[in-house]
């Protein structure tokens, strides 16, 4: 190319191809190469069209950026800039640095800082994405299902109660109807029971060994539990059907009633749920955990409503939101406590959080006080820790994992919660990415006998992982034609991993006792493919998908866009070559 341009010729080209290969650059090697133009470059106008350009695409850029210089951006009247045919380069493409450009359409010009390097302010800290090692119990849910439909019965369970993913169990039926799951729970565990359409609220312990029974043509009405756990969820299923048109109600009316006889409403609603459960026929069999729970779900659904207000009335009625509300109608956050142990995992209580510190924030005399001060005025213990967290939770949700670094570590070390560091470790680590030469991500997995096994017991040899699923026919053919190259690999420092996306766990075990495959096999915990934690720490959007993972336990190669001209072989083989 230098032989055959020059000058400003030369420099939109580069420019052009810079701004064309950013989805296939990393941040870090992007971040270099934008440095080495803006270094040779001697047209100002193109460092600047393109450090806006590349800013409006990668937002991540605009945190890393480093102020030293004051520069001109130029920026498009267009809110899309088109670099290579849009009329911003072409613009300017006859100025050099310190020229003013010829340009046909008024532009605006705004003031930003240029660095020379370029170089992001702070790296990432590495945090170990590994959950603690928390003490579990098994549990188990199991049933029979009378007159089924064929309808998929699942069961649903969130993860935890900041980012509240969906670990899905689609329950395998068998030919009497008859379903069983087992799962092995560190802290209590919330989520629905669904059968097709219908659903219902599931609450299990640590130890629960629960048995449900209905029939599939009426499956609300005539769920029934049984077992250790089932005095919980039988209530739940009572207050539901008992409740759940007068909750309906309840939202309709924050449309159109007035304040006093919307807390009326509100405050009636709540006195008879409250009277519901304290005259419960499974009161006296509820564990103590269970009897603050269902509290909340009572306490902190009034406190929620009646807080969520200020919103779904002015909304409804094309007015400005959030309203102000009368002091006497605020009289209730005075009988509320708002930190509350044992609320959580409440949703109802988690939701009520939401509102009372967005309507916190805007009170004047919380005006100097930043995020963490206003929890720590307010709350205190886990209901602290689960607020801090979920704030620094969301920050890296929004691409401020590496300014919040310092922070989330500094949680995690002083917190003595252990679930909710468990979210940062893996929000954290999925934000960062996964990046060549850094440590790979850590992960206990059980195989098709129950066995857990963890990424880190294969540190010494080259691990070749692999993301597949039973019914992905490409992850199936490249499996079966990879038995004879892995086999020159016997008896050497090599291992094979393969790690199931699969939903039904009943069919991945079928397919791995019937079909014998190489290599140690494991299944994601709560599959439901890309969903799982594990697809996510790893970033697998699609399958089949393979990383080679060095002696050291660092991520030596990982997919990428384009063709991949090296055999894995070959890969393995040179990996096996370092470090002898």
């Amino acid at each position: 190319m230098y032989k055959l341009f020059c000058g400003k010729t030369l420099f939109y080209i580069l420019a052009n191809d810079l701004y064309w290969n950013t989805t296939n650059l990393s941040s870090e090697k992007l971040l270099q190469k934008l440095d080495n133009y803006i270094e040779l470059n001697p047209y100002e106008q193109f460092d600047s069209i393109l450090l806006y350009t590349l800013q409006e695409n990668n937002p991540q850029l605009k945190s890393r950026t480093k102020i030293v210089q004051n520069i001109d951006i130029l920026t498009p009247p267009s809110p899309r800039v088109e670099l290579a045919m849009g009329p911003t380069l072409t613009q300017v493409i006859d100025n050099p640095k310190g020229g003013s450009p010829s340009v046909s359409k008024p532009v605006k010009k705004k003031k930003i800082f240029k660095n020379r390097s370029f170089q992001p302010k702070e790296p990432f800290l590495d945090i170990d994405a590994r959950p603690a090692d928390r003490p579990t119990t098994l549990s188990a849910i199991s049933g029979k299902i009378k007159n089924p439909t064929g309808a998929k019965l699942i069961l649903m369970f969130y993860s935890d109660p900041i980012t509240l993913e969906e670990i899905v169990h689609e329950l395998d039926l068998k030919a009497n109807g008859t379903f069983e799951l087992s799962l092995n729970l560190a802290q209590p565990a919330i989520g629905v029971l669904k059968y097709g359409k219908q659903r219902a609220d599931i609450y299990l312990e640590p130890g629960d060994l629960i048995q449900v029974r209905f029939s599939g043509n009426d499956f609300l009405e005539t769920l029934q539990f049984a077992g250790k756990g089932a005095a919980h969820n039988n209530y739940l299923k009572d207050k539901k059907i008992k409740f759940q048109q007068s909750d309906k109600k309840t939202r309709k009316e924050a449309e159109k009633l007035k304040e006093a006889a919307y807390k009326k409403w509100v405050e009636k609603n709540k006195k008879e749920k409250n009277n519901f459960l304290n005259h419960s026929r499974y009161l006296s069999k509820f564990s103590d955990k269970f009897k603050k729970y269902a509290t909340a779900e009572v306490e902190y659904w009034a406190a929620f409503m009646l807080l969520n207000y200020r919103w779904e009335y002015p909304l409804s009625n094309n007015m400005d939101a959030p309203m102000d509300l009368s002091k006497e109608y605020l009289t209730f956050l005075d009988s509320i406590s708002v930190s509350q142990n044992g609320a959580l995992p409440n949703l109802n209580y988690t939701y009520f959080l939401d509102q009372f510190f967005e309507y916190e924030t805007d009170q004047p005399e919380n005006k100097d006080l930043n995020m963490n001060q206003l929890i720590d005025k307010y709350l205190t213990d886990e209901p602290a820790a689960y607020f801090k967290a979920k704030k620094l939770a969301i920050a890296c949700k929004r691409g401020k994992a590496r300014k919040e670094a310092k922070n989330i570590a500094a949680f995690i070390e002083n917190n003595p919660y252990e679930i909710y560091n468990d979210v940062l470790r893996l929000v954290y680590n999925e934000a960062k990415g996964l990046q060549v030469g850094r440590d790979a991500p850590d992960f206990t997995l059980t195989d098709v006998n129950g066995k857990e096994v963890m990424l880190s017991e294969f540190k010494g040899k080259v691990v070749y992982l692999d993301f597949w699923a039973t019914w992905c026919s490409p992850c199936l053919h490249q499996m079966k034609n990879s038995k004879i190259w892995k086999s020159s690999f016997k008896n050497k420092d090599v291992v094979f991993i393969y790690v199931s996306l699969d939903k039904n766990r009943t069919s991945w075990e079928k397919f791995i006792k019937n079909n014998n495959p190489q290599g140690i096999h494991l299944i994601a915990s709560g599959g439901d493919v890309y969903k799982s934690q594990i697809a996510k720490l790893y970033k697998v959007k699609k399958l089949p998908a393979y990383f080679l993972i060095d002696k050291q336990g660092k991520i030596a190669f990982k997919p990428e866009r384009g063709k991949n001209i090296t055999r894995v072989q070959d890969k393995i083989q040179m990996l096996l070559g370092v470090g002898r």
